[in-house]
């Protein structure tokens, strides 16, 4: 991905040294929250291309990986990254979209969160909440997607079966499904969908 921004200048075709690496993150981290494994990867997956471009010789790719932890750490101590901050911000910004938690730990698993980040996260997140976080996450998915009793009533019933299974696929429950899909009216699964934040 290249940078269109004419204020900043082209990354330098040398040797990624440590300063290479951290101008790279940096750049990153101007347009996009991320966590450490995000940034470990976007890091050697530049080193790869590199390589593979003949750009760098293997000792110099070898040595531009050792060099990643560093900058890790480096931005880490002046608090660009922090896993925590990042697993919260997730679970706010999935939830706001209509995913259910099953889905919100997988993303976060995927992001290389730790367990217990993610487990902190969603108990910080859910724990003053007087409607279950999935029933408030799948009607505002059933509002988005026009699921239940948002349908026009002649197909609401010819179509439960496929709502039904849209949700479930989306990482919701039965229960909460059918809890959501049977609501009586769109008022009812709005004010549920209604976030408080």
């Amino acid at each position: 991905m290249t940078d269109t921004g004419s204020e900043q200048t082209p990354l330098a075709p040398g040797f990624p040294d440590g300063a290479w690496l951290e101008q790279v993150a940096l750049r990153y981290l101007a347009r996009f929250e991320a966590s450490h494994e995000r940034v470990r990867r976007l890091l050697r997956t530049k080193l790869k291309r590199r390589r593979a471009a003949g750009q760098i010789n293997e000792a110099e790719f070898e040595a531009g990986c050792a060099a990643v932890e560093g900058v890790l750490a480096r931005l880490a101590a002046v608090q660009l990254l922090d896993d925590d901050r990042f697993a919260r911000v997730r679970v706010q910004s999935l939830h706001r979209k209509g995913r259910s938690l099953c889905a919100i730990r997988k993303a976060l698993h995927e992001g290389g969160i730790a367990p217990e980040a993610v487990t902190a996260a969603l108990t910080d997140a859910f724990a003053k909440e007087d409607i279950p976080p999935d029933v408030r996450a799948a009607a505002i998915y059933c509002r988005r997607r026009r699921l239940g009793p948002f349908r026009p009533c002649a197909q609401r019933q010819a179509l439960r079966l496929r709502d039904l299974a849209a949700l479930v696929r989306a990482g919701f429950g039965i229960p909460v499904a059918r809890q959501v899909i049977d609501a009586a009216t769109t008022d009812e699964v709005d004010t549920w969908a209604l976030l408080a934040r």
